[in-house]
Parts: C-alpha cells; sequence; structure tokens
C-alpha cells in the first residue's frame, strides 16, 4: 500500500534539508505522542528502534536512514514484526525561497494477519490519507517558523 503526500514550503531547499535532519526534534516529538525512541547505528546511517502501542498491544519497528542526497531527498525503510516499508522524502526547488515536499510512504505485509490489517486499512484509506497530510502541513509550518526565525524574521 502506498501513499503520498505533498506540501509546499516557504523556505529553500537546503534549509528545509538540514531542519528535516534534526532528528532530535521529530525523536522528541514521537515521545509526547507515547513513543519510545532509541537512537542507535553510526553517525552517517542512524537508525531508530520506535517501541509504541497500537491497537491495544505494543509493537516496536526499526527505522533505519537508507540514503541521504542533500539538498533533494532523504529515504528510510522500517522493518516491524508484520510489515516493512519504505519512506521517501524529496525536496523539489520551486524558487528562491519555495520548496515543496513530496512524500512517499509505502507499506508491504509480512504475514498473513499483516496482509488482512492492510486490506482493512484500503478501507479508511482517505482517513489515513487526511491524517499524513495534516501531519506533512505540521512539519510545514514547523520549516517555516524556523526559516522565518534563520532569517531575520520576516523575509521570505
Amino acid at each position: 500500500m502506498r501513499f503520498n503526500v505533498r506540501e509546499d514550503v516557504a523556505a529553500p531547499a537546503a534549509f528545509v534539508f538540514d531542519v528535516l535532519r534534526d532528528y532530535e526534534t521529530f525523536e522528541r516529538a514521537a515521545m509526547r505522542r507515547g513513543a519510545t525512541v532509541v537512537r542507535g547505528g553510526p553517525a552517517g546511517r542512524p537508525e531508530w528502534t520506535i517501541g509504541f502501542a497500537f491497537r491495544g498491544k505494543p509493537r516496536q519497528v526499526l527505522l533505519r536512514q537508507t540514503a541521504a542526497e542533500p539538498p533533494a531527498r532523504l529515504t528510510f525503510g522500517a522493518t516491524g514484526r508484520m510489515f516493512e516499508g519504505d519512506i521517501r522524502i524529496d525536496l523539489v526547488d520551486l524558487g528562491r525561497t519555495r520548496t515543496r515536499i513530496a512524500l512517499a510512504l509505502e507499506v508491504r505485509p509480512l504475514t498473513l494477519p499483516a496482509r488482512i490489517l492492510l486490506q482493512s486499512a484500503q478501507l479508511a484509506r482517505g482517513r489515513i490519507l487526511r491524517r499524513l497530510q495534516s501531519r506533512a502541513s505540521e512539519l510545514g509550518q514547523l520549516v517555516e517558523e524556523r526559516w522565518r526565525a534563520a532569517s531575520g524574521g520576516g523575509a521570505l
């Protein structure tokens, strides 16, 4: 199952890339939502073990950065007990101070129960896309706030 969302932000692509590589911010955000996050891996290829509750059961996912191509792309791979997936974040330069963030998420089942769960997620695809778009909008707002602060408060 594949999901794609886009968000345009008022900041240059190189700046957006740097904000996306500020992993501590995203780790803290996950912990505020109730997840446990443990970072590991080598400095150039970080990985995280993320624990969270889903449908009343504890789950664990290993998230690895698989590629970083500044300032255009970040790629991650995720592996859990029932699913595996890929996350690709592409940054498209729309101008000197405009960037499009294109987020692609692909999830693949590893077990028969996971396949069934993914079938039910197909029925809720619209709701899942709305939530993902909402998170992308929050990310866009975070980037724009940081850009305004870094560029002197208002030069867009």
